[in-house]
Parts: C-alpha cells; structure tokens; sequence
C-alpha cells in the first residue's frame, strides 16, 4: 500500500482492524525484535561466558596434561632409577658370584696340585720302598746263589777229590791185581 500523509476514512471497522493489525504487527515486530535483541545479547553474553569457560577449561586441561605429563616423567625418572639400581645390583650380584667362582676354582686348583704333589710323592715312596725290596731281594738271592754255588762247587770238589782218590785207589788195584 502506498500511504499518504493525509487520513483516509477509515472509520469502517474492517480498515480500521487492518490498521490495528498493521500496527500491532510493527508493534509486535518491534516486540520481537526487542526480544530477538535481547536474544541475541542474552545468546552473545552466553557465547562469550561459554567462550572465557572454554579458555578456563583449556587453560585447567593444558595444566591437568603438564601435571600428568610432569607425573609420568617423574615416574618414567623413578622407574629409569630402579632399573638402573636392579641393573648395578645384578652387575654386582654377577661380580661377586664370579669372585667367589674365582676363588673356588683357585681353591680346587690348589687342592689337586696339593693332592697331586701328595700322590706322585706316595708313588715315589712306593716305588722307593719297593725299589729297595727289589734291591735287598735280588742281594738276598745274590747271596744264596753265591752261597749255593760255593756250596757246590766245594761239592764239586769233594767230589773231584773222591773221584781222585778213587782212580789213585782203583789204579792200585788195577797194579796190584796186575802184578
């Protein structure tokens, strides 16, 4: 419609509830936008809490994630320690377990060299001992056998004498028989 600053006659109700309701309807747009704006700022001063909370919350959560970063690091540096400790320990334990492997076997090497120079010395005794009973032995028979062979050959003798003495006396008789 196109108005005019002059009034028309309006009077009739029909005109006169269309205007009312033009009116109404720009007061109720007024209303609206009234209230759309207050919306709005109502919905921006929301957005901007919800926004200051976001960057509180970011700010909480980047805090929470150095803590629990901090914490872990810390427990990463506790755990590295023990690891290290164990590894010193079982380092130690190895060393001392080598000492005492060391020292055992010096122990049993000292124990055979002892129980060796012990045996080749019981051999040696032995062999001594029976070296000298071979020796003593074989004098012994030595001894006999020159006894026994003096003893026959004075038998031998006696006997080379009898048979002397025999022939002297048959070969008498032989002459005394011959003559």
């Amino acid at each position: 419609f196109f108005f005019s600053s002059r009034r028309r006659h309006t009077r009739f109700l029909p005109v006169s509830w269309a205007r009312r309701c033009v009116q109404e309807t720009g007061n109720e747009s007024a209303k609206e936008i009234e209230k759309l704006k207050e919306s709005l700022h109502a919905a921006e001063s929301n957005k901007q809490k919800l926004g200051e909370q976001n960057k509180m919350l970011d700010s909480q959560k980047l805090k929470l994630i150095k803590e629990v970063e901090e914490r872990y690091s810390l427990k990463i540096r506790q755990l590295e320690g023990q690891i290290e400790d164990e590894k010193d320990l079982a380092v130690k334990e190895i060393k001392e377990a080598q000492y005492k492997s060391e020292i055992e076997l010096n122990q049993l090497r000292t124990l055979f060299t002892e129980e060796k120079e012990r045996l080749e010395k019981q051999v040696f005794e032995m062999k001594d001992k029976y070296e000298k009973k071979i020796s003593a032995l074989t004098e012994e028979y030595e001894v006999r056998i020159k006894e026994d062979q003096n003893n026959y050959e004075e038998e031998i003798q006696c006997l080379q004498d009898e048979i002397k003495e025999l022939e002297v006396h048959y070969s008498s008789v032989v002459q005394n028989l011959s003559l």
